[in-house]
């Protein structure tokens, strides 16, 4: 399902909101969590996995930078979570890029295609750190004018 889909714009989209706003306050953030999930099973229910994985290391990082007072360990924790964030970016968006760039070669010319779903969600959360976290860096490839189906799959 993309964003400009019927079934986004008509059913999942307005129950999400309804919803959303019928709940408690406190159950918002829960709920949304789950229809996050529940959007992104709805294209690719194996991939999920890797965003439960990706949605916990951002969780126990942020526990982690609100519990430590020292700069030099916040510092390292907000450095290994933009790492672990940008290790599954490379993994999931440039391994189809390797394997196919391998293929040119001779020598590698029996590997398997490689199909491999793109996550947006740790382009985000990589967004929220650097923009939060003690590092002065700057994101200028803004991935929301990139077109959805750029995001869903990679084929090489």
């Amino acid at each position: 399902m993309v964003f400009s889909s019927l079934p986004f714009l008509f059913l999942f989209l307005p129950a999400v909101l309804l919803i959303s706003h019928i709940l408690p306050f406190r159950a918002r953030n829960a709920f949304l969590l789950l229809a996050n999930l529940v959007f992104y099973a709805y294209g690719e229910p194996v991939y999920v996995l890797i965003m439960i994985g990706s949605i916990l290391v951002n969780f126990f990082a942020g526990l982690l930078l609100g519990k430590l007072t020292g700069k030099g360990w916040r510092r390292f924790v907000l450095v290994v979570g933009i790492c672990l964030n940008l290790a599954a970016l490379g993994v999931f968006k440039y391994a189809g890029l390797f394997v196919g760039t391998l293929k040119r070669f001779s020598s590698f010319s029996g590997l398997p295609d490689v199909e491999i779903a793109l996550e947006r969600y740790d382009s985000y959360s990589l967004r929220r750190k650097l923009l939060c976290g003690e590092l002065d860096l700057i994101l200028t490839r803004d991935t929301e004018l990139m077109p959805a189906e750029a995001f869903d799959t990679l084929t090489i």
